[in-house]
């Protein structure tokens, strides 16, 4: 059985592997202004909701190690 926590992060994966789908529907935008768009979005979100700049911070260096982490996966498989 999955954590809350667990179940919460598996959402936000989802909606951002749907986020990620919905701008391959733009095949003539460039890919990487397109990712810079979307990541901007969703940071400007976190930090405005944040209590503090340092929890924001701290959620974005967990995510950046779980990606390395995903990406190693993927390489090990």
């Amino acid at each position: 059985m999955q954590s809350k926590t667990e179940e919460s992060y598996g959402v936000g994966y989802a909606i951002g592997v749907d986020a990620i789908d919905t701008c391959s529907r733009f095949p003539g935008e460039n890919p990487r202004d397109v990712f810079a768009g979307l990541l901007t979005a969703v940071m400007a979100a976190g930090y405005f909701i944040a209590p503090e700049q340092s929890d924001m911070d701290s959620i974005i260096q967990f995510a950046q190690s779980c990606a390395i982490d995903k990406i190693a996966e993927g390489k090990e498989s």
